[in-house]
């Protein structure tokens, strides 16, 4: 089987006295820093391609056995030599100068999670991340490295936020891992702030560096828009390889992709009386209606003993068993703090435009919307998947109007009313048509939209044929979700996990934090 390569980075050596003869390259771990780090890989058929070569039965259990080795890459390295030195120049091989612990403005801090995704993080981590971690020179006094479930990185992380030193966190895992960690963290600052530990002046200062071993991993997708597929070992390593050249780029005035500041937002569920239940932040999603009920339904498809992991495709198949629901919840939509507005994605001119608010009250700094929803989904985000565009309006390189300041105080929420569309109500509405037909309309009616959202976002342009918007796309500073004793489900989703919305009279309410309270970057 043929092997491709994969070339990362050639870490500038540390001047010697003396010449050394040039030994061969080795796998694995470093003895020094300095020299050229590369990865081999197998180039894998497709499934499809060795199903129909050792059958059907041995493909299934290659995917069922240790086959997942394959997986992860051999890490190798050269000193420095004239021949390292020509590879690096064949192959545009980045340099960066070595870290000295003297330089040493950055802590390290490493999270795994073995239980995300197909369960590569372990592997990955001991295999290919350490070692490149080493070779840069980062010093063991800098580097703390820590399972997901294993206590004491809190205390590292705030102790070690300091306005003038950022710590880098990379995390091997997706965004259900993503999310536990920030949320640790901030119950962590909240505690010290509460037991007067430190004086609770200084946010948690962090630059993200994750390795896309999750399911979806829509915060990766969202800061690597360029890549569509985790097919090659540099695409999983581009954010832990920018964050590891920027300070050589910088000196040496190259262009560097600056890390985008994260937006984060508090969600909380409410009894009757507003008192808070549970509280919560979110990242990448948080949403209600038909989006929680596939995220749950899927949380329940994977505990199933003969579940395979299959990647998204365990989404597609909680799609069709959620898809034919409708929810009978009251929305209010909350302007942004930022210029206090509210705005509609309006197709017919393909921008946001400021929502008109009741003339007849001068007061009225609200939107009200009454259901039957099917989706409800407010997003931090543009994409949910590589190619699932949900909020294509997040993206600022496709849409400059979409700029840092404006995205950091709001969030895009994407909505379906079922009976909006003229055939579809009457559908609905109707005593004589059957479950069944009412549940096919609409699975090819929102089935429609979703896969319109594989298209980079083109759903927001669909018309109904009285030429209303199918999907309403709202930019705004928060919302309330109340949902009514009449629907089956009462859960939001907050970033992959489901939670419970109080009962007769209860609510969910999500608000932008202030980007003064957190001081979060991503690679």
């Amino acid at each position: 089987m043929k092997n491709e390569r994969d070339y990362l980075l050639y870490v500038l050596p540390v001047p010697r006295s003396e010449p050394e003869p040039e030994p061969a390259p080795v796998e694995g771990r470093p003895q020094q820093p300095g020299g050229l780090c590369w990865l081999t890989f197998p180039e894998r058929p497709s499934a499809a391609d060795r199903a129909a070569a050792d059958g059907e039965a041995a493909a299934v259990a290659a995917s069922q056995s240790g086959a997942a080795d394959e997986e992860v890459p051999k890490f190798f390295t050269a000193p420095p030599s004239h021949q390292t030195l020509n590879i690096v120049r064949e192959n545009f091989v980045p340099f960066l100068q070595p870290q000295h612990p003297s330089q040493g403005d950055h802590r390290w801090l490493v999270i795994w999670n073995d239980h995300a995704g197909r369960r590569l993080a372990k592997k990955w981590l001991v295999a290919v991340i350490l070692p490149i971690l080493h070779l840069v020179g980062i010093p063991p006094s800098d580097l703390q490295v820590f399972e997901s479930r294993q206590n004491g990185w809190e205390d590292y992380l705030v102790k070690s936020t300091h306005p003038k030193r950022s710590t880098k966190v990379i995390i091997l895992g997706g965004d259900g891992t993503i999310s536990d960690f920030i949320n640790q963290a901030q119950d962590s600052l909240q505690e010290r702030k509460r037991l007067d530990l430190d004086d609770g002046s200084n946010p948690i200062k962090m630059d993200l560096i994750i390795l896309p071993f999750g399911t979806a991993n829509a915060m990766f997708f969202n800061a690597h828009p360029t890549v569509k597929e985790l097919d090659r070992p540099k695409d999983i390593l581009i954010g832990l390889l920018n964050a590891l050249l920027e300070p050589t780029r910088m000196a040496d005035g190259l262009p560097e992709p600056s890390p985008s500041r994260l937006t984060l937002a508090s969600v909380e569920t409410l009894d009757h009386t507003n008192t808070l239940v549970q509280g919560s932040v979110s990242f990448v999603v948080t949403s209600t209606a038909l989006h929680a009920s596939i995220l749950d339904t899927a949380n329940q498809l994977v505990l199933q003993p003969d579940y395979q992991p299959t990647g998204t495709e365990v989404f597609k198949q909680a799609f069709l068993k959620s898809v034919a629901q409708t929810w009978k919840a009251s929305v209010t939509l909350l302007p942004s703090a930022q210029d206090g507005l509210i705005q509609r994605y309006d197709p017919s001119i393909e921008t946001l435009v400021p929502v008109r608010m009741d003339a007849q009250d001068a007061n009225a700094r609200e939107v009200r919307l009454e259901g039957p929803f099917s989706y409800f989904t407010a997003c931090l985000v543009d994409r949910l998947e590589s190619k699932f565009m949900i909020a294509p309006l997040r993206n600022p390189v496709r849409f400059p109007l979409s700029d840092e300041s404006t995205r950091s105080s709001t969030i895009d929420v994407i909505i379906i009313r079922p009976t909006r569309d003229p055939g579809l109500k009457l559908l609905l509405e109707d005593a004589h048509s059957s479950s069944q037909l009412r549940a096919d309309a609409l699975t090819n009616f929102i089935g429609v939209v979703m896969q319109a959202a594989y298209q980079d976002g083109l759903h927001i342009n669909l018309l109904a044929n009285d030429r209303l918007p199918i999907v309403e796309y709202y930019r705004c500073g928060g919302w309330t979700w109340s949902p009514t004793d009449e629907d089956l489900k009462h859960q939001v989703c907050i970033d992959g996990k489901v939670l419970e919305i109080p009962g007769n009279g209860g609510s969910v309410k999500c608000t932008i934090l202030s980007p003064d309270q957190t001081d979060i970057r991503i690679y």
